[in-house]
């Protein structure tokens, strides 16, 4: 996401598992951010079915400053929801994906050239593309492979690469408005120093929350 430095992080039972470390952000435990919630939104612990976020602002000591619940619109929670997706899925395809742009990957079982598919366009090479965009890499054979203009012995090789700029922009506008409710200026926040957190059910209450963790500038 550009420059910023988020960490994305998801909780099961009392333990958060960070999948991409902020540099600079402190990582917080199950229990202290359970503590501002119940102090705070204690509808949430109870289960209020209406409520699926907390948003969290701290000071440059990582102490409570203000927070609010509320309920994400889809468009947000989806661009969460796939930017957490996009760290596992880049993690599994990575080795494969150097395979695939140095042009040493083939559609196994077939013997001819694959054609390539890159965000459903057709390319002719791979070596323009950087690996650590890709996010997802699917191979496909035969009949399926077919009406994406393939010989029957080659297949083709379909490219998903990642959206990080249209996710961020979303989860941006969502932060700046939750802001704003709290009567905080976004300058008195590092906008590029978020933690994010899906929280499985039985955690935080008994049902999922998406926790957001934003602080002053220092």
């Amino acid at each position: 996401m550009n420059s910023a430095r988020v960490c994305f992080a998801t909780v099961a039972l009392a333990a958060m598992t960070s999948l991409a470390p902020s540099a600079t952000a402190q990582p917080f435990g199950a229990r202290e951010v359970r503590g501002w919630i119940e102090r705070n939104h204690p509808a949430v612990i109870a289960g209020d079915p209406r409520v699926n976020s907390v948003f969290i602002v701290l000071d440059t000591n990582g102490q409570y400053v203000a927070s609010r619940a509320d309920s994400l619109p889809i468009e947000v929670s989806a661009a969460i929801d796939s930017t957490f997706d996009s760290v596992g899925a880049r993690n599994a395809v990575a080795e494969i994906a150097r395979e695939l742009v140095a042009g040493q990957l083939r559609v196994p079982g077939s013997e001819g050239q694959a054609v390539y598919i890159v965000d459903g366009v057709r390319v002719n090479r791979l070596d323009s593309l950087s690996a650590d965009a890709i996010e997802n890499i699917e191979f496909k054979k035969g009949a399926d492979a077919v009406k994406y203009g393939a010989a029957s012995n080659g297949g083709a090789i379909i490219v998903t690469t990642m959206r990080h700029e249209e996710r961020a922009q979303v989860i941006a506008s969502s932060n700046r408005r939750s802001l704003e409710a709290l009567h905080l200026a976004t300058d008195q926040v590092d906008l590029h120093d978020v933690q994010m957190m899906h929280v499985r059910g039985g955690v935080l209450g008994p049902n999922p929350l998406y926790v957001t963790i934003m602080h002053f500038k220092r």
